[in-house]
């Protein structure tokens, strides 16, 4: 009598068991691989968004509607990186933002294209608009449709100074041509104009750090809150990321 009671016993609990790896197991494996391809996307990503990274910093300056109107405006904003999602993106928020409120620039998949996702001041209100980079990587953005009364249907954004200075203007559609609504001036926080070139290279995206961080002892950089996320999510992954890069560079230049 208690050895088939025993069998039976052993049989449903090799059941269970094989219930448990299907449950725990298989999804633990399944989420290495989903983890894989965002990080491979991510980068992908990165590489298409690397012209934009001088964007990235806190910007401090004025606006005005035309040059020399008195009417003008002071105007904070912080530009940063964004991974949300298995997706990189460029994001940003403004102080007492007049025009836009905080916006989302995103790769397609047609390199140089982007697609700019901007709140109006509501907090609320969505516009979109897509875009390229010309050959002197101004960001030229079309609104997809014609937006409402004296809302911007172009954007253009550019830099100067060696990326320490960042113009954007805002232009209405009239006709075939369009005119301008207003432009805003932003100098790059903490900037020196004496100097230039990348001092404390970010480890995760490759611009201009200026906050460090440490792992095991060694002191690293990062350029933005989204990329202190990512350092701390994967200290290990981006350092060893980020040394293959170095690694590569140099056998390339070498090569």
């Amino acid at each position: 009598m208690c050895r088939p009671l025993l069998k039976t016993i052993s049989f449903a609990t090799a059941i269970l068991t094989c219930m448990f790896a299907i449950k725990h197991i298989a999804p633990l494996a399944l989420a290495k691989d989903v983890s894989a391809d965002a990080k491979k996307q991510i980068a992908a990503d990165k590489k298409l968004l690397g012209p934009l990274q001088v964007y990235v910093g806190g910007w401090k300056g004025s606006g005005m509607r035309k040059l020399g109107d008195a009417d003008g405006w002071l105007a904070e904003a912080d530009w940063g990186w964004d991974f949300a999602g298995g997706r990189a993106a460029i994001i940003f928020e403004t102080i007492a933002g007049k025009w836009y409120k905080s916006g989302r620039l995103s790769p397609t998949d047609k390199t140089g294209t982007y697609t700019f996702v901007a709140i109006a001041p509501d907090g609320k209100t969505k516009e979109h608009f897509t875009g390229t980079l010309d050959k002197r990587n101004r960001l030229e953005l079309f609104a997809d449709k014609l937006t409402g009364k004296n809302r911007p249907d172009r954007i253009m954004i550019s830099t100067v100074a060696r990326g320490k200075r960042l113009l954007l203007q805002f232009s209405k559609k009239n006709g075939s041509a369009y005119t301008q609504l207003a432009q805003l001036g932003l100098t790059k926080k903490g900037s020196n104009f004496a100097t230039s070139g990348v001092r404390n290279e970010c480890v995760v995206t490759g611009g201009e750090g200026n906050r460090q961080v440490s792992y095991k002892g060694v002191t690293y950089y990062v350029c933005c809150k989204g990329c202190l996320q990512e350092f701390n999510d994967d200290p290990a992954g981006v350092i060893a990321e980020y040394k293959a890069k170095k690694l590569a560079a140099k056998n390339k230049k070498s090569s």
